[in-house]
C-alpha cells in the first residue's frame, strides 16, 4: 500500500496501518479514503493533460508515487526532468492543492444530508 501526502511534507508515510489488522470499520475507512484519492488523482492528471501542463502532474507522480526506495530529492528530479528546483517545488504545490479539492469535492458529493466535508476528512486522513 502506497501513501502519499496531501500536506506537501518531504516524502511518503510510512504509518499507515494495514487494513486487514484493523477493526472493521477504520478498515472501511482506510479503503474509503484510498479509493476517494485515487478517483481525485485521475481527475487531477486529466484536469492538467486537458490544459497542457502534464508536466506539473509527471513532476508529481515522479515525486509523491515513487517507489519508496526511489523517493527522489527536489534537486534530483529537477536535474532530471530539465527544470529549476523552485519550478519542482511550484508543480508539486499546485498538484497537491488540486489534489485536495478533488478529493473535497468527492467527500462533497458522496456525504448525505449535507454533512460535515471537513469532519469527514478528518476521518479518512487524521488531519
Amino acid at each position: 500500500m502506497r501513501i502519499i501526502s496531501m500536506d506537501g511534507s518531504d516524502g511518503p508515510s510510512n504509518d499507515f496501518q494495514d487494513p486487514r489488522h484493523a477493526d472493521p470499520a477504520r478498515a472501511f475507512d482506510l479503503e474509503w479514503g484510498m479509493i476517494v484519492v485515487e478517483h481525485a488523482l485521475e481527475r487531477v492528471r486529466g484536469h492538467f493533460k486537458s490544459r497542457g501542463r502534464e508536466a506539473h502532474f509527471e513532476v508529481f507522480q515522479k515525486y509523491a508515487l515513487a517507489a519508496e526506495e526511489a523517493h527522489p530529492t527536489y534537486a534530483e528530479l529537477a536535474s532530471q526532468l530539465g527544470m529549476k528546483e523552485t519550478e519542482v517545488t511550484r508543480h508539486l504545490a499546485e498538484v497537491r492543492s488540486e489534489i485536495r479539492s478533488e478529493v473535497r469535492a468527492e467527500l462533497s458529493r458522496t456525504i448525505l444530508d449535507g454533512g460535515d466535508v471537513e469532519e469527514e476528512w478528518r476521518v479518512l486522513f487524521g488531519s
